[in-house]
């Protein structure tokens, strides 16, 4: 009831927005709230995922990463909210490649922070980055680092304000959510937040002191040396901003700093204690308002750090100032604040004051004009909590009433929780006073039973300062009704006359608010009826009769709200509630009510679907088994892949809740499985159906023990491609899982290393790769299960593997480039061989060559490619046995990649490998021209309206033929005629089109041919002479450097006059 999300939600609710057409427009949900637009896109992600092949379903999200783009890139300050709750939202869904992901939506906040400037944006975008560094793990190590360094760049430059803002913001979330990069900059960090701490804007100030707390705690859970030094650097700095001639903003930073240091620096500051709190007394009196209540919140600190002390040197002084704070109106909320947290520091030593702050509570709860005070309220909790029974005769004297005249509210029910908890005599009364304001508060209800007319009456003033129709005020009367201590009054028939009418009520959080107010009052009821079901009055049966007729209605009307209902946050949180309750299952078990479940397995929304199957279970009878099966049955032949899906779901649960009941159908069971999961194979498999089929594999596994071992040989294939499949991450998940209930269950143990000789090496690669830790132990269970192999046997089982099983424990060689001689490939089938010098080379490559050929980790391809390249350098022309293995995967990257920017960069390198190994590239050079063919159409098209081809260092295509070039020299004067028409072509093109976009690109690459050129003058110098015309002076200098770095080397005695009358005309202007 109490929680609400940062951003702001206005208006529409999840059912009015969830779309259902293919199409998903972001910009649709602009007026609605965090939980909304996360529904929604969960929803339509999931569809999407289980309908969608692998690369189609890729497609899509890079659609959702350009609305969000182009949201965030808006003006609207509504429109970047929108995009950055959908960011928030897409980080914890399991969908898509986790690295790029994350990679993508890093770069989207880095742009926030780099252009925003109104803290409405920077304050969610900041909390996005936490919330994607906490989840994002390893994978944004670099990315923390990088704002780590930027923030305490922005702190220590020149005063920006909007980026300084920014920068304790991204500060404070690294160091909650990515504490151990973090600790790393923590020195830095010491020095650099003062800057913060004393910056004119109070708004950077406080949130500068929310990173320094921080980083207190960072620093706090970790044991170093270095902790007592920064601990003192930091008071230091502190004393400084105290001192007699600074600035109010400085005295302002420095008082907030102080009281994190006392709060989170143990005993560091014992030895300080008195020199700092003079230091603050000092300050009492000052003249501007901001520091005295600063004063007054750092007061309780003070007094809860070394209370004896305080007690003995400052209590008085203390306490007299906050009571002149109660007195001025401006300053009396921060002081009943401090006053209820010093309650809590000091206890009973306050008991001497409490005449007069009675006096003051009351007057501030029940005022003679205005508004009651709800701090005043909370410091009347917080009083009982410290006091006890002390507090009680003030209570009682005309606290309580006051109270209860400022009408409901979050603090009101805090504050009777805190004293009825700690002065258990008032429960009765507040019990009492309590459901009279909850009767008042629901406009729908009658006056309670057993109510006087004199009560009644009164009440009716309880909520004259809030609405009595507010939706807001009637979910938190709701929410006190299930939540608070009502303990010997029995509600339920308050429920079926009260509560059950708002199960209709136009707003959907109220029907959901009423919907678990019915759930956990007949609960309670319940509850306290077995505690006195050994009674055996005539009474107590009579009252138990009542009472289940009662309970019957109730959750007759709470299934009809979760069949029926339209909203699906109502209809799932109604089924979540009976579910998890097990004092249901009698009146769930009954043959109506279970017909009534069996609708909500159909309903369109997974969530109530899920409760419903799991409730089912809760049922024995023979009734409900065989209706079950009849809907299994029908379920499982669906033709909708959905369907199918949640049918493969449904048998997992029944599987786990009535192993008896499977037990004579295994056989079908897992021959339906078994033709599921071969469907969920190849590039087009549906990824979500199999995940669940591999589930219910292992709960059939765990169910049918040794009698599944009969299926092994049709199950163990199966499982094992799951395992292979890289593009599906959450198939690969549920399939380590599945794997270690088969063999648990069957105790297939040590064969399968030797019947699959993939398997070992596969589960290690696991260990290695981006799973979620729960899956990697999840791996060393099955290692462990699955028993250790002799390391002899290991090894003969690689040799046995084939190629395309060798894949996953060596890099791949294709078929048509087998290396059989060990001088030119010796580590890569030994690597215990360490004596070779070339061997921890072989293996970082073997071990590249695997990142790369995984399309799961296709976000690290550019840095493999990379590091790729820089070992060749340092191996020179040693490089050159290892092209076998290398090129035909490069050579396959590029063609596979849809990432323009990392085909771009991997054509590039290829270039560079070989400018390395040189004329040994010849034996590939059918596979590079066939490859620049390929690339060639796609990089020189005029017409495409983003070109991003041509970067600072040129085409990567033509790179890559200047390269090869240089490599062949004249060898390479044969394979010209493949390539210059080419070139000719984009010349021509571009004079048509007036586009010479590319041209100096092109005419740098004909200088490089060079003298291989002579014999295609003909070709060459008409079309530089037609450039000579161009208006653009640059191409025309560009045409002319080409032609004059050319003559030296081809004859161009049959062209002179053409090029001599030309370069006139050029001279004449």
């Amino acid at each position: 009831m109490k929680p609400s999300p940062h951003f702001p939600e206005i208006g529409k609710k999840p059912k009015d927005l969830i779309a259902k057409d293919h199409t998903f427009n972001i910009a649709a949900y602009i007026s609605s709230g965090a939980d909304v637009i996360a529904a929604a896109l969960r929803k339509h992600v999931e569809e999407e995922a289980r309908d969608l092949s692998g690369e189609a379903f890729l497609r899509f999200m890079d659609q959702l990463y350009e609305q969000i783009s182009s949201l965030l890139q808006s003006n609207d300050v509504n429109e970047n909210l929108l995009a950055l709750r959908a960011i928030d939202a897409l980080i914890d869904m399991p969908f898509g490649e986790g690295a790029s992901k994350v990679s993508k939506f890093a770069s989207f906040l880095r742009n926030v922070f780099e252009v925003k400037r109104d803290p409405e944006i920077l304050v969610p975008a900041s909390e996005v980055l936490g919330h994607l560094a906490k989840a994002g793990g390893a994978m944004t190590a670099d990315e923390v680092e990088r704002q780590i360094k930027t923030a305490l760049g922005w702190l220590t430059g020149e005063r920006v304000e909007y980026r300084r803002f920014a920068a304790v913001l991204i500060l404070k979330e690294m160091a909650e959510n990515a504490s151990t990069v973090f600790n790393v900059h923590v020195p830095e960090f010491v020095d650099a937040i003062w800057v913060a701490l004393r910056d004119p804007k109070q708004a950077v100030r406080e949130k500068a002191v929310e990173a320094l707390r921080a980083c207190l705690h960072v620093i706090e859970k970790r044991e170093t040396r270095w902790r007592v030094q920064w601990y003192y650097r930091m008071c230091e700095a502190a004393q400084v901003g105290l001192g007699r001639n600074a600035s109010v903003h400085s005295i302002h930073g420095s008082l907030l700093a102080v009281g994190e240091l006392l709060r989170n620096t143990g005993e560091f500051m014992m030895s300080r204690y008195r020199e700092v709190a003079d230091i603050v007394l000092d300050y009492l009196k000052h003249r501007d308002q901001l520091v005295r209540r600063s004063i007054t919140s750092l007061l309780p600190r003070i007094a809860h750090f070394l209370r004896d002390r305080f007690v003995t040197n400052y209590l008085k002084i203390c306490m007299d100032h906050i009571l002149f704070v109660l007195r001025t109106p401006d300053e009396r909320a921060s002081g009943f604040v401090a006053l209820g947290e010093m309650a809590g520091a000091l206890g009973v030593e306050l008991v001497p004051y409490l005449p007069a702050i009675t006096s003051h509570l009351q007057d501030a709860i029940a005022p003679r004009r205005g508004r009651p005070s709800l701090e005043a309220i909370s410091c009347v909790g917080s009083f009982a909590k410290a006091m006890g029974p002390a507090m009680e005769p003030h209570i009682r004297s005309g606290l309580l009433d006051a109270m209860f005249f400022a009408g409901l509210s979050d603090k009101l029910i805090d504050a009777l929780e805190s004293i009825s908890t700690s002065i258990p005599s008032l429960l009765p009364t507040i019990q009492e006073r309590l459901l009279d304001c909850i009767s008042q508060a629901l406009p729908k209800s009658s006056i309670r039973p057993g109510a006087s007319v004199g009560r009644a009456s009164r009440s009716n003033n309880l909520q004259q300062f809030v609405d009595s129709n507010s939706p807001v005020l009637v979910q938190l009367a709701l929410w006190t009704l299930a939540n608070f201590n009502f303990k010997g009054h029995e509600l339920l028939e308050f429920a079926r006359e009260s509560v059950i009418l708002y199960l209709e009520d136009e707003d959907s959080s109220t029907r959901k608010a009423a919907s678990l107010c019915c759930c956990k009052l007949v609960a309670h009821s319940l509850s306290a009826s077995s505690a006195s079901q050994f009674g055996s009055n005539r009474t107590n049966r009579i009252g138990g009769a009542k009472r289940r007729r009662l309970v019957e209605e109730i959750v007759e009307k709470l299934l009809m709200a979760a069949v029926a209902d339209a909203d699906v946050g109502v209809r799932s949180s109604v089924f979540k509630a009976l579910y998890r309750n097990p004092a249901f299952d009698d009146f769930l078990a009954q043959a109506d009510i279970l017909t009534s479940i069996f609708v909500a397995l159909n309903d369109e929304e997974r969530k109530p679907s899920a409760r419903a199957r799991m409730m089912l279970k809760a049922s024995s009878s023979s009734w409900h088994r065989r209706r079950l099966r009849k809907v299994f049955c029908l379920r499982v032949l669906s033709m909708d892949s959905k369907c199918r899906e949640e049918s493969a779901r449904l048998l997992g649960c029944l599987i786990r809740s009535c192993a008896r009941l499977i037990l004579p159908y295994i056989a079908p069971v897992h021959k339906a499985l078994v033709t599921r999961l071969c469907e969920g194979t190849g590039p087009n498999a549906n990824n979500a159906l199999a995940a669940g089929v591999l589930a219910t594999v292992g709960e059939l596994a765990k169910v049918g023990g040794f009698a599944m071992r009969q299926y092994l040989p049709e199950l163990m294939p199966v499982v094992v491609d799951s395992l292979l499949d890289g593009g599906a991450v959450s198939k690969r998940e549920v399939a380590v899982s599945t794997l270690g209930q088969i063999i648990q269950s069957t105790g297939y143990v040590i064969a399968p290393y030797n019947e699959y000789p993939p398997l070992l090496g596969l589960l290690l690669k696991l260990l290695n790769g981006e799973l979620e830790w729960s899956t990697r132990l999840e791996v060393l269970k099955v290692l462990g299960i699955m028993g250790a192999l002799d390391p002899h046997a290991h090894k003969r089982n690689q040799h046995n593997l084939p190629g395309q099983h060798r894949e996953v424990l060596r890099p791949t060689i294709e078929t048509a480039q087998h290396i059989v001689s060990m001088e030119e490939l010796p580590t890569d089938y030994w690597p215990s061989f360490s004596a070779s010098e070339d061997y921890y080379s072989t293996v970082a490559i073997s071990s590249l060559m695997r990142i790369l050929r995984d399309p799961s980790l296709s976000s690290y391809h550019q840095m493999v490619v990379g590091s790729l390249i820089f070992i060749f350098k340092s191996m020179g022309l040693g490089c050159v046995p290892y092209l076998p293995k290398v090129l035909p995967d490069l050579f396959r990257a590029v063609r596979m990649c849809e990432d323009g920017a990392l085909k771009e960069f991997i054509t590039w390198k290829l270039g560079t490998l070989i400018s390395i190994v040189r004329q040994h590239i010849r034996k590939y050079l059918q596979d590079i021209l066939s490859l620049i063919s390929e690339l060639w159409t796609s990089s020189f098209s005029l017409a495409a309206p983003n070109r991003t081809i041509q970067g600072p260092q040129g085409s990567p295509v033509l790179h890559l033929v200047e390269q090869l070039c240089l490599a062949l020299n004249d060898e390479f004067r044969m394979y010209l005629l493949h390539i210059l028409p080419s070139c000719i072509q984009v010349l021509g093109d571009a004079e048509r089109c007036n586009d010479y976009y590319y041209v100096p690109d092109i005419l740098h690459t004909l200088e490089v041919f060079g003298g291989n050129l002579d014999e295609h003058m003909h070709l060459v110098a008409p079309v530089l002479v037609r450039l000579f015309k161009v208006e653009l002076v640059d191409i025309r200098r560009r045409a002319i450097v080409t032609l004059t770095n050319l003559i030296p080397k081809v004859q161009v005695g049959t062209h002179v006059s053409a090029l001599v009358h030309h370069l006139k005309l050029v001279l004449d202007g």
